[in-house]
């Protein structure tokens, strides 16, 4: 499996990260999300366990297959048949362009392609300039752009075992086999989108707004829709934003979804 994720809600921090890694075999890549009190004791156990990987820690709301949970630890694992390179997003108020000659670099890194390459960003705040700012560097390699903006009072980011509020990070992440695809709607048009254009897909990653993640919950809707996203894929991981990203669009109230399709 090219992606491996995995839970634990044990309360005991180094017992989690144990049980959320047990599966974890040749990584090059490591995305964890936790509690914000977890944020840097997660970090610093990950960081001594898998030395010399890059290694990304968000706060929020988790999917977890066809589970939500706003406590304990969900880490997503990409093995070496990736090529990732990542980066702080930093100046995210002031003078966010700054960011774009390393996010260049860090696409010709991977060699960067339209239909295996994503970019993954999370940021807490000023998405409207980092969207359009971003997407001027990505549109030159035809490179689409999905993540979202933190929600919480002081939403922080751990980046390699440091932690930085009021900054971003961005993920660029190739496959070497496959395909790498993103799909943006409502929930069921998102599922059926997905079961059309996407054959037998090995990883799902969802990317859902509050707004929309507190409606489903509302309508009894979110385990459907969970349910449904883990019946298309065996893995499937995600996480709740305060307004998700895609492409050139503007911050908006959509779910998006990466794709990892098998080849």
């Amino acid at each position: 499996m090219r992606v491996t994720v995995g839970r634990s809600g044990n309360q005991n921090i180094a017992v989690a990260v144990n049980e959320a890694t047990a599966n974890i075999r040749d990584a090059s890549f490591i995305l964890f999300i936790t509690t914000s009190e977890s944020l840097l004791s997660v970090s610093s156990i990950l960081n001594k366990n898998y030395p010399g990987i890059s290694i990304v820690g968000i706060c929020g709301v988790y999917y977890h297959e066809s589970l939500y949970s706003d406590y304990g630890l969900e880490v997503i694992a990409f093995d070496t048949d990736f090529c990732i390179s990542i980066g702080l997003i930093d100046n995210l108020f002031t003078y966010p362009i700054s960011n774009l000659s390393k996010l260049h670099k860090s696409l010709e890194e991977v060699g960067a392609q339209p239909d295996n390459t994503i970019c993954l960003e999370f940021c807490s705040g000023n998405e409207y300039v980092l969207t359009t700012t971003l997407h001027t560097t990505l549109s030159k390699f035809n490179v689409p752009l999905l993540g979202g903006s933190l929600y919480g009072t002081k939403p922080l980011i751990s980046i390699n075992g440091h932690i930085y509020e009021n900054s971003g990070f961005y993920a660029v992440i190739k496959t070497n086999i496959g395909r790498l695809n993103i799909y943006r709607g409502k929930d069921l048009d998102l599922i059926n989108m997905i079961k059309k254009y996407s054959e037998t897909p090995e990883f799902i990653f969802t990317i859902n707004n509050q707004y929309k993640h507190n409606f489903l919950f509302k309508n009894r809707g979110l385990d459907r829709f969970l349910r449904s996203m883990s019946g298309i894929s065996t893995v499937h991981s995600g996480i709740v934003v305060n307004n998700t990203q895609y492409k050139n669009i503007r911050p908006d109230k959509g779910i998006v979804c990466a794709v990892l399709i098998n080849s």
